[in-house]
């Protein structure tokens, strides 16, 4: 391995523990983001050296929120894009596993809810536009296999993907990490894993209901 090579595993590695564990405290400080101090001393690492790879607290947790946004477009890659099946069970095996993955990591959402008002607030224009830049890259190239399996006009599976992630922020903040004690016989909490399911599903459906009827798939039920 050349030296320039070594040093770059060496930075993705700082980086990579940096970014792990600012997840750590984060899940441990149940939701409250912890300070810089606390990130380098639990990382057994300088003040100096976190702020080689991000100038701002909110800098690492906008890429723990993008590093845990990865696996849920997987999964948009893997249920949505197959071609041997119908497209109405796609949809439905995506829908199953997106559901049960954010279900499995509460703190996905809960930062992602914290994105708009803190985590935004306090990056620099030119950080900010980085992080924004590099999230909807990623959706763009999902999009992009979305559109070529369901025969989308370009544009129209990335329209797709943002209202899905609209959908489940606002559906979390609405029904996601209930308060205690205030649900009632007459007024249940909504159970928010139920609500997304069957929010995303109706929504799917609807929005590719065009290309269903063009192709004879149109589901009955």
């Amino acid at each position: 391995m050349t030296l320039r090579a070594y040093d770059k595993t060496a930075k993705e590695e700082r980086r990579s523990t940096i970014i792990q564990t600012a997840r750590h405290l984060f899940e441990k400080q149940d939701g409250r983001l912890p300070s810089v101090a606390q990130i380098a001393e639990a990382a057994s690492l300088g003040k100096g050296t976190i702020y080689i790879y991000y100038r701002t607290k909110e800098e690492i947790f906008a890429a723990l929120l993008r590093e845990s946004w990865a696996p849920a477009l997987r999964i948009v890659e893997e249920e949505m894009t197959a071609r041997s099946r119908p497209k109405a069970q796609s949809i439905q095996s995506f829908v199953t596993r997106f559901v049960e993955y954010v279900e499995a990591n509460p703190r996905l959402l809960r930062l992602d809810a914290l994105s708009k008002e803190v985590l935004e607030r306090n990056m620099s224009p030119e950080a900010l536009i980085a992080h924004k830049r590099a999230f909807l890259e990623s959706l763009d190239r999902v999009s992009r296999d979305l559109e070529a399996a369901f025969g989308l006009e370009r544009g129209r599976g990335f329209q797709l993907l943002t209202r899905c992630h609209a959908l489940t922020r606002g559906l979390w903040q609405s029904f996601g990490d209930p308060v205690q004690g205030c649900a009632t016989a007459e007024f249940p909490h909504p159970n928010f894993g139920t609500e997304l399911k069957e929010a995303l599903q109706e929504y799917w459906r609807g929005a590719l209901s065009k290309e269903w009827l063009m192709s004879d798939e149109m589901p009955t039920g």
